[in-house]
């Protein structure tokens, strides 16, 4: 039973929500914990949800090659992009997490660590820092949204076939 389509749903909702709120760059917005908690929270459930839908996909993919072997490349293909697409907002939902330890009511106790966990630690909390408050994170974003694109248009052409709608007949014809 392929319950794929239950989930994909899910990550493509909420990481593109998350992907236009880290586009949207304003004085007001920037300085709102509010914001950046919503934001937070929508890529890291995003992230979760994509980390399952990865899972039910790589199901679905081995119930849909054994009855049509002439998708591999397609499959492949779409398959490569939902890695990548994971993999961009792990690194940004990994910031957001990295954030709210810091924000935590333990983020002022003691260090108990030393040495090289020190320095990882600091490390960390410096890229996330520079993750979430610089362009870099709005590059991210905006390449996990193109990239959610891509993975969607293949999904689609893997389901419906190349020729559902303009942007996916644009799309299946980028990689075939």
């Amino acid at each position: 039973m392929n319950i794929h389509p239950l989930f994909v749903h899910f990550p493509i909702a909420l990481l593109s929500v998350y992907a236009i709120m880290e586009l949207i760059h304003t004085n007001r917005l920037n300085h709102s914990n509010t914001y950046a908690s919503i934001k937070g929270f929508l890529v890291i459930l995003g992230t979760l949800a994509a980390y399952v839908t990865l899972s039910t996909g790589k199901l679905a993919a081995g119930l849909l090659l054994a009855n049509r072997p002439d998708l591999a490349k397609l499959v492949a293909t779409h398959s490569t992009f939902t890695g990548a697409t994971t993999a961009i907002f792990s690194v940004l939902a990994a910031s957001y997490v990295i954030k709210f330890i810091l924000d935590s009511k333990y983020a002022n106790m003691p260090i108990l660590i030393t040495g090289q966990l020190t320095i990882m630690w600091r490390a960390l909390c410096a890229f996330s820092r520079a993750v979430r408050e610089s362009v870099f994170g709005q590059f991210l974003a905006l390449a996990g949204i193109i990239c959610i694109t891509i993975t969607g248009g293949l999904g689609d052409s893997i389901v419906y076939g190349p020729d559902t709608d303009p942007i996916v007949r644009f799309i299946y014809g980028m990689f075939f």
